[in-house]
């Protein structure tokens, strides 16, 4: 069942969010300290090579699938690296690295600064590397008479929850602002990619991705943002999916030139709303520097034959006769 009042508005779990950072700057120190001085190893083996030992790894869940397969192709090529990938809600997955349950962990979008300070205060020095890329789209339902929209109208949208959008020539028609309350990694890029540094994100949530392309499949009136990978990775059955239509955004005001979000217009940038998909891992692993060098380089081709793209162009192999 939907719930459409269940918390309807984002700015209220955003209010949670930074009260959930401030107690976790308050008593993850002591506690990771105790950890770390009680431990005799953390979650991988301190004998490793960039191509050798064990290296747990927390993605992103709407990432597991690909970068699980990355791991086999590299243990593949090495086979004494083991490496182990879990699946985490984007909210947790920096956590786990920080609790020293996992070595590295690959997340859709930026680290904000508290999470950067915290891990400057506990002394571990973390290397960020861009991997890959995905992007927020826009879906609505088939009978939503909208075909595109600009950024700033989206943002408009967002700020207000429900808003007027001229849908044909002075032709005004209300839509309610819909998005993925369970993902905390989708607010933040969407805050940044319209440019909420003082204003209020405001829309009404559903529990999570399914749910709210749930909502859209019923509602003629919804929008609804998430990330690419999350619509990609989502076990919706034929007809749901049939009742559902990705926008073209424009980053024009004046809505010219649109571009749906394919992985050669995220690659490019035409498309407005892409996100950098990074890896980040405790500069002191190896093997975890290993696996960053691959997803750089080798890892390039597999990103491009998946949900995401590449973040930059993968090498080619040119035979000579």
């Amino acid at each position: 069942m939907l719930h459409r009042t269940m918390r309807p508005e984002i700015s209220l779990r955003s209010k949670r969010v930074a009260a959930g950072i401030a107690l976790l700057l308050l008593f993850a120190l002591p506690l990771y300290l105790f950890f770390f001085r009680n431990s005799t190893e953390p979650a991988a083996s301190r004998e490793q090579s960039p191509t050798a030992g064990q290296l747990s790894i927390s993605v992103d869940s709407p990432l597991y699938s690909i970068v699980n397969s990355q791991a086999q192709v590299f243990s593949d090529h090495y086979p004494d690296a083991h490496l182990l990938v879990k699946a985490e809600l984007s909210s947790k997955t920096l956590l786990r690295l920080l609790q020293n349950e996992s070595d590295a962990a690959l997340i859709t979008g930026d680290m904000i600064a508290a999470e950067d300070s915290l891990f400057t205060r506990f002394g571990r020095r973390l290397r960020k590397e861009p991997v890959a890329r995905d992007a927020v789209i826009c879906i609505v339902n088939r009978q939503n008479p909208l075909a595109k929209l600009s950024v700033g109208e989206l943002s408009r949208l967002y700020a207000k929850r429900e808003s007027g959008v001229m849908v044909r020539q002075g032709q005004e028609r209300r839509f309610s602002a819909w998005i993925a309350g369970n993902d905390y990694r989708l607010v933040m890029a969407v805050r940044k990619l319209f440019h909420f540094e003082h204003e209020t994100l405001s829309a009404w949530q559903s529990r999570d991705s399914r749910e709210l392309a749930g909502r859209i499949s019923e509602d003629p009136d919804a929008v609804g943002l998430l990330f690419l990978s999350s619509f990609r990775t989502l076990s919706l059955n034929d007809e749901a999916l049939q009742k559902i239509k990705v926008l073209a955004i424009s980053s024009n005001p004046d809505g010219d030139r649109p571009e749906l979000p394919s992985q050669e217009s995220i690659y490019d940038g035409s498309y407005p709303l892409g996100v950098i998909v990074h890896y980040i891992y405790f500069q002191d692993n190896d093997l975890a520097a290993g696996f960053g060098s691959w997803l750089s380089r080798e890892g390039q081709k597999s990103f491009e034959r998946s949900y995401l793209a590449p973040f930059r162009q993968p090498p080619r192999t040119i035979i000579l006769n």
